[in-house]
């Protein structure tokens, strides 16, 4: 799949750093204040521009302060300021759309810091933390690349809604987190519930929460009653199991 964002072809900066320069893969240009970028985590009004690149193959800049941070930025961001009628933001429910928000809860969830994310993903904690707060769009290759850090669909990200495909992907998943935990000979065994199996398989993959119920009925031999249905794992891997799911929910407080 591909994106139709538009692409950073260059960018520079002014001689005094208080300009952006962007040329886009479309041909055009803009000149975009410094200060538009004062919403980030880490702007310092005091701070100067040393430099500016692109990133992401294209589809992010970045601009590096002589403090030594470094605040990144999309495209469409470049079109928000300076062209305020760009279409892309005038869609009110697509800029606030609470993707960052998904982004934090399954973060947490994972027990990942905000620092250990951005590591994985290689985007800069400052901007990471804006698109969390939903204060930037993030582009389809920025959203594929933290799908990825995450090891989740990115499909998962972006709607409430899900798209008719997302249970396969949920059902895989859970499948394959369910062969890892099976009992085999040699090990120190115990029975697990279904509906715990559930519960804590959701603790650290909320993106499947939509499929509680398909989850719960698909490992219940005992329709009648879920709680009476059980796995056989193996003991110390439920025990790191449920060790995640704790230090997911500390990341989160």
């Amino acid at each position: 799949m591909e994106s139709n964002e538009l692409r950073f072809k260059h960018v520079g900066l002014s001689s005094d750093g208080t300009v952006i320069f962007c040329e886009m893969d479309n041909g055009k240009s803009y000149a975009m204040p410094l200060h538009a970028l004062e919403e980030a985590e880490n702007w310092n009004p005091k701070a100067k521009a040393k430099a500016a690149g692109i990133i992401h193959d294209g589809y992010a800049a970045f601009v590096e302060f002589d403090s030594g941070v470094q605040i990144d930025f999309p495209s469409d961001f470049v079109l928000h300021v300076c062209e305020p009628s760009y279409a892309y933001y005038k869609d009110k429910g697509r800029s606030v759309s609470g993707v960052g928000g998904r982004i934090r809860e399954i973060r947490e969830a994972r027990g990942l810091t905000l620092d250990a994310l951005a590591a994985k993903c290689g985007i800069a904690k400052p901007n990471l933390s804006r698109l969390e707060n939903d204060k930037v769009t993030p582009t389809f290759e920025t959203l594929r690349t933290i799908a990825a850090a995450l090891d989740t669909h990115p499909a998962l990200l972006v709607s409430a809604k899900k798209p008719e495909h997302a249970w396969t992907w949920t059902r895989h998943v859970f499948t394959e987190w369910k062969l890892g935990l099976l009992w085999k000979e040699g090990v120190s065994p115990i029975l697990v519930r279904a509906v715990d199996m559930v519960k804590v398989f959701l603790a650290t993959r909320p993106e499947h929460a939509y499929a509680r119920m398909k989850l719960l009925k698909l490992v219940d031999r005992a329709p009648h009653d879920p709680e009476i249905c059980k796995a056989t794992f193996d003991a110390e891997k439920w025990e790191g199991v449920l060790a995640a799911r704790t230090r997911g929910e500390r990341v989160g407080k």
